[in-house]
């Protein structure tokens, strides 16, 4: 705009040449004034223009420029008339008063041009003193002063004409600029509102926008397809006619979501909730609104956004249903039962029963017809306990075969009746799998909760106990639970080696002892016979026999572990004492039922006594009579599997079998260790003596070494030692003791 006002400027400058031309060679003025007026003239102009773009001019009438104008012209015209028309003379005015007008403000120009106005007074009254109204026309000029004063009376009002105009054109260039700049920006303002409402339009997410009333004004696509309405529909109704949320636990309607916006000008954190759409359609929905503010910070409105999360609530909900539910029967699992029983405890003043259930012998049902046939039984029968349950009750699948019942606000009669009936109704179905129609009987066990201080977990020890008590009444019974019962307290006992016996599996911390055979016959070889006995310390430090603590282990399946455990030390032991394998004849180690019938047990025993050189020609396992003839097929393989170690077997416990003769051809062992229950009363009884005469004498028939436990005195070693029996091993012969730890003397 500048670069067009100043080439407007310099336009005028070939005018101004011709008019200052006209002038000196009508008045034959000097050229020197002339041409410096020229220049400041044409200086003036081209200058002008920028100047008043400069300033913030207004293309609008403005009294003090018309009235500045006049006064300037009357002034000139004073001059003109006053100085003879001597168009010169007023050239030294008139460039005062033309700056003033361009750079001062109105104001100072108008009393700039009154001062100019007031020496042009001046002037004139000393013309009038010298020379009182000359005639304009002189004589010796060569054009008539009336021309004169025409021509310069043109000139300045061409001039002034022509500054106007170049000040108008520069506001008016301004003025065009600011209304394109304006137009511009109010373009761009109009497509960022066409880009904000298409981004509003496109996302995922429902946008509400509201007065600050808390009435709608706007919903885009996504709120529109979720509550129902549109924004025509929707503008100016209230939210809550539009935006219907419900509380998702309590199905209340909320309201006042906009209220923390409006009143306090918060945000409100993200929520949940329930939307019903006007054709009633439900979503879940998470929300949140913020307020909106004008420039000047006041809440103008507040905005809500929420988007529909059915799909991952519906998923949240499948995963939760998985982690609290069993996936085979659909049931409560144990940890949610736990949670469920815990929080039932918390509740006093009410009479809340726990149940147990366990199915009588159930390993033979996955045994006889297989796992899957297992799994539908026990689907079957947890749909039967659900529909015999109160919905009241819980019901879960807390182990393999057992199922806990909560009978919530139950008193224990009506306990003891459903818990009977249910009873009834699992022994009387039939359950059925394709062709086949399977039995089974339950053993139940009842708590009241109510009558005892019980936290979460003693309370499922208790149920557990009564349902082992109905097992050891007969099986196939329901029991409730009496702290005074024997049977509890018996289960009890055990109960209170569950945790000394994991802590010493997992610590290794079982303390080895041996107990020397004493050599009776012929048949005995040399070096040190020995069998290995397990011991455990007590919580007063003394050590309690295996006796104690073995029935235990067996009731809670802990025994293969214990074995394992066993190996493992006595191996070790063998590795830091290598002068006792060498002495060693025979280390008789002891096996149970679980390790016999695990499959993994040979090759686990196999890399054990492979970690020393020769150690396995010298470990006698011992079988129990009663465990091998139980699991006879397992029992030869594994003994047939480690004598090809060079290992020997010792058959424990032997005659209290009724037939236990006719399996022991069949046994391939090396030793033959009489039951002490013959043995200890030898010196009283003569059935007993004669039981282990004829023992003795089967075993050596068949090849076997004997040995007689439960030596306890002097006499009964005379006797053994008489009928022919090759060891003797008991009190009267040595007691156990612990293993070593350094090396030891030789002991015969």
């Amino acid at each position: 705009m500048r670069v067009r006002a100043v080439v407007v400027a310099c336009l005028s400058l070939p005018v101004v040449t011709l008019l200052f031309g006209i002038c000196i060679w009508i008045q034959g003025i000097d050229l020197i004034p002339a041409a410096f007026i020229f220049v400041l003239a044409s200086l003036v102009l081209a200058l002008s223009p920028n100047l008043y773009a400069l300033r913030p001019y207004r293309l609008t009438v403005n009294p003090g420029w018309v009235i500045s104008s006049g006064l300037l012209l009357l002034s000139i015209y004073v001059n003109i008339y006053l100085s003879g028309g001597n168009v010169g003379a007023i050239f030294w005015f008139f460039p005062v008063s033309l700056i003033g007008y361009l750079v001062l403000d109105r104001r100072q120009a108008l009393a700039l041009t009154l001062v100019t106005g007031v020496c042009v007074a001046g002037i004139a009254g000393l013309y009038l003193s010298s020379s009182p109204f000359p005639d304009l026309h002189d004589p010796g000029d060569s054009v008539p002063g009336g021309v004169c004063l025409a021509v310069a009376a043109l000139f300045y009002s061409f001039l002034l004409l022509w500054l106007g105009y170049g000040a108008n054109y520069a506001v008016r260039e301004e003025l065009l600029v600011r209304a394109r700049s304006m137009e511009r920006d109010t373009r761009n303002l109009s497509e960022e509102k066409d880009r904000a409402l298409g981004m509003l339009q496109s996302i995922a997410d429902g946008v509400i926008a509201a007065d600050a009333e808390g009435r709608i004004q706007f919903l885009n696509p996504a709120a529109g397809a979720l509550t129902g309405w549109s924004t025509e529909q929707a503008r100016g109704r209230p939210l809550g006619d539009v935006f219907s949320l419900f509380d998702e636990k309590t199905r209340r309607p909320v309201s006042g979501l906009l209220e923390p916006c409006l009143r306090k000008g918060v945000a409100t954190a993200k929520g949940n909730g329930i939307l019903v759409g006007r054709a009633g359609v439900e979503h879940q929905v998470s929300h949140s609104a913020s307020p909106i503010r004008a420039p000047s910070g006041r809440v103008d409105g507040a905005i809500i956004v929420f988007h529909d999360v059915s799909s991952e609530h519906e998923l949240e909900m499948q995963l939760s249903y998985h982690v609290t539910h069993d996936a085979l029967t659909g049931l409560l699992n144990r940890s949610e039962f736990e949670r469920t029983l815990e929080g039932s405890l918390a509740e006093p003043g009410h009479e809340h029963v726990l149940c147990l259930l366990d199915i009588d012998q159930f390993k033979l049902v996955n045994d006889t017809y297989g796992h899957g046939v297992g799994d539908e039984t026990l689907r079957q029968l947890g749909h039967l306990l659900k529909a015999f349950s109160r919905t009241t009750d819980a019901v879960a699948r807390v182990g393999g075969d057992e199922f806990a019942i909560l009978l919530t606000d139950c008193p224990v009669t009506r306990a003891r009746q459903l818990a009977e009936d249910m009873h009834e109704r699992v022994s009387s179905h039939s359950f059925q799998w394709e062709d086949r129609s399977i039995k089974m009987s339950a053993n139940i066990g009842i708590v009241p909760l109510s009558r005892h201080e019980f936290n979460m977990t003693q309370a499922l020890s208790a149920a557990g106990e009564a349902c082992f008590a109905a097992k050891q009444a007969g099986r196939n019974q329901v029991h409730i639970y009496h702290p005074d019962d024997s049977l509890l307290m018996a289960r009890s006992s055990q109960m209170k080696w569950i945790g000394p016996l994991h802590e010493a599996l997992q610590h290794d911390s079982f303390l080895l002892t041996r107990q020397y055979l004493q050599p009776l016959g012929p048949k005995a070889s040399a070096g040190k016979h020995y069998e290995i006995l397990l011991r455990l310390e007590g919580e007063d430090g003394k050590l309690v026999s295996a006796e104690r603590f073995l029935s235990a282990a067996e009731r809670f399946k802990l025994m293969g572990d214990i074995d394992r455990s066993v190996l493992k030390s006595l191996v070790a032991w063998f590795e830091k004492n290598p002068a006792e394998l060498e002495a060693t004849e025979s280390c008789a180690v002891n096996l149970s039922g679980h390790t016999i019938n695990d499959d993994s047990s040979a090759g686990f025993i196999r890399t054990q006594l492979a970690r020393v050189d020769g150690l396995a020609p010298r470990v006698c396992f011992e079988i129990t009579e009663t465990t091998a003839i139980a699991n006879l097929r397992r029992a030869g393989n594994l003994i047939s599997d480690l004598r090809g170690l060079g290992c020997r077997f010792a058959l424990d416990d032997f005659g209290k079998g009724m037939s236990s003769l006719a399996y022991l051809k069949n046994l391939p062992v090396d030793y033959l260790k009489i039951d002490g229950q013959f043995v200890r009363n030898i010196d009283e009884d003569p059935i007993d003596r004669a039981m282990v005469e004829a023992v003795n004498q089967i075993g050596h028939v068949l090849g076997m070494v004997t040995i007689a436990e439960y030596v306890e005195n002097r006499r009964i070693l005379e006797i053994v030692t008489e009928i022919g029996v090759d060891y003797a091993q008991g009190h009267e012969v040595g007691r156990p003791e612990p293993l070593p730890v350094g090396p030891v003397e030789y002991r015969t």
